[in-house]
């Protein structure tokens, strides 16, 4: 259970993201050291927030070959990652790695962000190119959306900050949910 936030920056070219670091399940909550928000190691214009399967996160995280370099995605795809990269590429990637570790019926939400595109990754493996200009999973996504809202809806230049306006969502998330709670990690794929 948890909470991420993805906020995409059109004008600049990069995403911001925020997540949770509270495990919990019914009657349980703990905060281990692994953060669910990351920049992937082969290619810092990723960006990847994970809701469910720890291990899911895990083999996202320190794989090696499921996030392509810039120079192979500008050899093999002519430099875009696109839909249908994301389906036919990454996605049968993502569900190999998956499946070679046992874990073929594993719920799961992925946001995938790669510079200014962000994707939605669903436990079917459907793949969602989102419109909007955030977007939020986990169980925490009903309050963090609601707040989202309001933050890029209300003419106060403060509001305008990225970071600002995913850590304030993740705090109406953890007041509202029991499953959602700080720390909080929040990231951006800028790139230098």
């Amino acid at each position: 259970m948890t909470c991420i936030i993805a906020k995409i920056n059109k004008k600049e070219k990069y995403i911001t993201m925020g997540g949770d670091m509270l495990a919990s399940s019914k009657v349980t909550k703990s905060i281990p050291n692994n953060e669910k928000v990351f920049v992937p190691r082969t290619n810092n214009k990723f960006i990847v927030g994970v809701a469910g399967s720890y291990r899911v996160m895990q083999l996202l995280q320190y794989n090696t070959g499921l996030f392509p370099s810039d120079d192979i995605i500008e050899k093999f795809y002519n430099g875009v990652v696109d839909m249908e990269f994301m389906v036919r590429e990454f996605v049968k990637n993502l569900k190999k790695l998956i499946d070679n570790d046992n874990n073929e019926n594993v719920i799961i939400s992925i946001l995938i962000g790669y510079e200014d595109k962000l994707f939605k990754i669903q436990s079917d493996y459907g793949v969602l190119e989102i419109s909007n200009t955030y977007d939020a999973i986990g169980s925490g996504f009903r309050t963090a959306l609601g707040a989202m809202y309001v933050l890029n809806n209300t003419p106060i230049d403060l509001f305008e900050d990225d970071c600002y306006q995913i850590k304030t969502a993740l705090e109406a998330a953890s007041v509202h949910n029991t499953t959602v709670g700080g720390p909080f990690t929040i990231l951006n794929n800028i790139q230098a």
